[in-house]
């Protein structure tokens, strides 16, 4: 390469750990003075403290992304906590009533969930919840939201397009039967419960939607009302096994 006179220095981190190396090179043979030395020491150690400075803003952005996420999501399936969806929630809204749209708020209930944890453990219980979120995520569209907002209920909210050709109140009365039978079936199925404790058929889910018009009510009226819808199911379904 024609170098003929090289100098360097390590460039360290305060523990000792070797983060690169600083280096001077000439194609000139030149005399190596007494100041080089200090000078490449003294440039090394600047050069450390900047890059080590630079990897503890990244650890920390890093670390600080991991507890946001923490924060937001549900440790046991995933899926985002309460706080999220109710988060996301309220942006959907907004968006749905900037694009003369209407939403759709669905609320799931796991019936016979006290039972299961009762006669087949909680490791059972828990391994079922992870089974149903995996089974609605893979049931919804790629711009639906849904979350776990504690114990054996779930969220689901989505967007719906007004059709041009249909009666508003009618089109969404449909889309709103469409999506409550497309989640009910979603939760119908066989789960492996894990830890030995063999599968269970799961009956399915109660589930109740509305559909509502952003703007004519909160995110908090629309769940309370997406709930009852699933309690007035619920109650179906419990006179139907009776």
């Amino acid at each position: 390469m024609g170098i003929r006179t090289y100098v360097s220095a390590p460039i360290r981190s305060q523990d000792g750990q070797l983060l690169g190396t600083v280096c001077a090179a000439s194609s000139d043979q030149v005399a190596r003075s007494p100041e080089v030395e200090p000078l490449l020491m003294l440039l090394s150690g600047l050069l450390g403290y900047s890059l080590e400075r630079g990897l503890l803003v990244e650890q920390l952005q890093t670390a600080n992304a991991e507890l946001t996420k923490l924060a937001l999501t549900d440790p046991l399936t995933g899926l985002s906590n309460r706080r999220a969806i109710l988060n996301d929630a309220a942006r959907l809204f907004a968006l749905a009533q900037r694009e003369n749209k209407y939403i759709l708020m669905g609320v799931i209930d796991l019936d016979g969930f006290k039972l299961i944890n009762d006669t087949r453990g909680h490791l059972a219980g828990d391994q079922l919840l992870r089974g149903v979120a995996a089974q609605l995520l893979h049931g919804l569209r790629t711009s639906d939201i849904i979350g776990r907002t504690g114990g054996d209920e779930f969220i689901v909210i989505a967007l719906g397009t007004p059709s041009e050709h249909s009666d508003l109140a009618e089109d969404m009365r449909h889309a709103a039967e469409l999506l409550q039978d497309r989640l009910s079936k979603a939760t119908i199925g066989r789960y492996e419960l894990g830890h030995g404790l063999g599968d269970i058929h799961y009956a399915g889910a109660s589930v109740g939607v509305v559909a509502v018009i952003p703007g004519s009510v909160t995110v908090d009226e629309a769940t309370k009302l997406a709930d009852r819808e699933m309690y007035k199911v619920k109650q179906q379904r419990n006179r139907q096994r009776l």
